[in-house]
């Protein structure tokens, strides 16, 4: 093809990449003036930038989310708690989806090299990349909705570790669980994951060699992946459906559940601030109205009444505002200050922790969402690669910000930096856990050695008895063989009783 048919060619693509898919004629006719375009350059230009992005900040969340499931792991603790394994659920997920994110453009199928650089995969890497992506975001979601119900079962509801740990905590996981794998296999099954941008996603199979008098399952020449794949035409029931739990997990249930989650934990707690206000009021009037005959009797049941009161108050701070926080914010090296400052402290952490998860979903998912509802544009493709993929690092972040800020009060002997509390923080263990409980998982591998010591103890010993036990039954079955052949022979028998009757005789 000479030059000035390229050039008149050119002419005659639109200058915007959504209206590339107008066209009524096939692409494929003008394929070489298109990939010479200036359009298919910029649009080069864009997945490039956007696929180095989501390298990168998918790099980051995977080693983010590595070192907090280390950090869970080689703590004293361990998965022993419903909360350590609410967080090491959700970092698995993480993980799924920023590896893929850190992959890149890689696992793109290679015949859609002309506008997605580095494509150098093929339909089944896509696949694959699309289904961890797919499972490992609905997961995420669904564990920080999991999250969000533990707090507000320990704040609101007052409910203990050993009931949310029979039957919460199975819904928990088995509803993040469960629901991102059906639905990624179904999609899987229904040729659903696609390249899409700098990605492999739940898209129909539609790149621009496609444009143009194509219908869904032909194939054009020089290409090997057919048009329109995974559009859900062979059971698009199955398909709405399946789609809609899946995103419908994403964009409806999950910014439900945690808005109403976050207003219910505020209100509770606010309550509680307020009656222990008005208990204190209350208590100061009724001191100041006790008088007059009765006296003694109004101070009396004024006495009992304060200490009911003060027994129900009492119970309700220690089961409500200091059971709930995670114990990696119970130390007890901090300095002791009284009871109303500490109560007010817990209950920010309380808040803190809770919002820091629901902030962390906002930051990641809000861009994730905002094309969805309105048109998508090169800016927010760029602030979703850059947000998006962080979730890790955002959870480690709030995982770790209130042992970094135990680490960074200042003791005696020590001021730490900001660095150096993250570090001691980052490298402690926390706190044992208490006798009579779960094994300590920093003892694990004693206690397992001790283990095997005591069965080898007892195999020795049951050896050694069932040797003795032998011993003895043999021993007895010679006697027993012994007697039956002296029994058998009775004349020898009675010749040494004759021997002795003669000698005595003869004495």
């Amino acid at each position: 093809m000479n030059t000035n048919n390229t050039t008149a060619n050119t002419s005659t693509f639109p200058d915007s990449w959504d209206d590339l898919w107008k066209l009524d004629q096939p692409l494929l006719f003008d394929f070489e003036a298109f990939l010479t375009s200036d359009l298919i350059a910029a649009r080069r230009n864009q997945i490039s930038t956007i696929g180095v992005i989501r390298h990168t900040t998918g790099s980051v969340s995977t080693i983010a989310s590595t070192c907090l499931v280390l950090h869970i792991l080689r703590s004293h603790r361990g998965l022993s708690t419903t909360y350590h394994r609410l967080v090491f659920g959700l970092s698995i997920a993480d993980i799924m989806s920023s590896f893929t994110n850190a992959l890149g453009s890689t696992m793109a199928p290679k015949e859609m090299n002309y506008f997605i650089p580095g494509a150098k995969g093929n339909m089944m890497t896509c696949t694959a990349n699309g289904f961890l992506v797919a499972v490992g975001i609905i997961a995420a979601n669904l564990y920080n909705c999991s999250i969000c119900l533990y707090y507000l079962a320990i704040i609101r509801y007052n409910k203990k570790d050993e009931y949310i740990r029979n039957k919460l905590e199975p819904w928990f996981h088995g509803i993040s669980i469960i629901i991102p794998l059906v639905v990624g296999f179904v999609f899987m099954a229904m040729k659903g994951y696609n390249a899409y941008g700098s990605a492999c996603f739940l898209r129909q199979n539609d790149p621009p060699h496609c444009i143009g008098g194509y219908e869904s399952g032909e194939t054009p020449e020089g290409f090997s992946i057919p048009c329109r794949r995974g559009d859900g035409g062979e059971n698009p029931t199955l398909y709405l459906v399946t789609a809609m739990v899946g995103f419908g997990s994403t964009l409806i249930v999950t910014p439900t559940v945690i808005v109403g989650t976050m207003l219910l934990m505020y209100r509770s707690v606010s309550k509680i601030e307020q009656r222990m206000q008005n208990y204190g009021v209350n208590a100061l009037r009724l001191n100041a109205r006790s008088g007059g005959g009765n006296r003694g009797e109004n101070a009396e049941t004024n006495s009992a009444r304060s200490a009911t009161d003060q027994g129900i108050m009492s119970r309700v701070k220690r089961s409500v505002l200091m059971c709930m926080i995670p114990r990696c914010l119970h130390r007890d090296d901090q300095p002791p200050t009284s009871r109303s400052n500490r109560a007010t402290s817990q209950k920010r952490a309380i808040l803190h922790m809770a919002a820091g998860y629901a902030l962390a979903w906002t930051f990641v998912f809000l861009p994730f969402m905002v094309p969805f509802f309105l048109r998508q544009s090169y800016e927010l493709n760029i602030l979703a690669a850059c947000l998006t993929p962080l979730q890790g690092l955002f959870n480690f972040l709030v995982f770790m910000s209130p042992k970094v800020r135990s680490a960074k009060q200042p003791r005696k002997g020590e001021n730490l930096t900001w660095r150096q509390a993250f570090i001691k923080a980052y490298m402690s263990r926390g706190e044992r856990r208490r006798m009579g409980r779960n094994l300590n998982s920093r003892n694990t591998r004693t206690s397992i050695r001790v283990s095997l010591q005591h069965v080898q103890r007892s195999l020795k010993s049951l050896l050694s008895r069932a040797r003795s036990t032998r011993e003895t039954r043999s021993n007895e079955s010679n006697a027993f063989t012994t007697n039956q052949h002296q029994s058998s022979n009775p004349e020898q028998n009675s010749a040494p009783a004759d021997k002795a009757i003669v000698q005595s005789s003869s004495a």
